[in-house]
């Protein structure tokens, strides 16, 4: 299967994951997290069908989304491939819903025009 985004921190490559898409987390004042999944993989264990990073900025390229993420981290998105999560990624995310019902999340449809977002990080817990 194709990898769908790869990242990088500095000019170090660090790996890629077959999906990924955009959480919109808490209320009035929001900020984004980039989820990343894996398909069921012999090499993947527990949780790491799923990771999600606090972006901080964004840039377009014709081929690639390019968020920035409070870590330090560069991912490269591919325009036009697959957006969404994985089973084990939705899994999660229910789970999320039950185990943290006070801190409401969206997923951002597909069709959202990235650049017009607001990446400032007003208040988060962490990585």
């Amino acid at each position: 299967m194709a990898r769908r985004y790869t990242v990088f921190k500095g000019s170090k490559h660090m790996g890629s994951s077959d999906r990924w898409f955009i959480l919109k987390v808490g209320g009035d004042v929001p900020h984004y997290r980039l989820m990343l999944t894996w398909y069921e993989d012999k090499k993947m264990l527990r949780d790491s069908y799923w990771r999600l990073y606090t972006i901080e900025r964004m840039e377009e390229t014709e081929v690639y989304y390019k968020f920035y993420t409070v870590n330090g981290k560069l991912y490269n998105c591919v325009k036009g491939e697959e957006y969404g999560t994985t089973g084990p990624g939705e899994v999660y995310l229910r789970n999320l819903s039950l185990e943290q019902p006070d801190v409401p999340f969206d997923t951002m449809p597909p069709d959202t025009n990235w650049s017009e977002i607001d990446w400032k990080i007003y208040e988060t817990e962490g990585e």
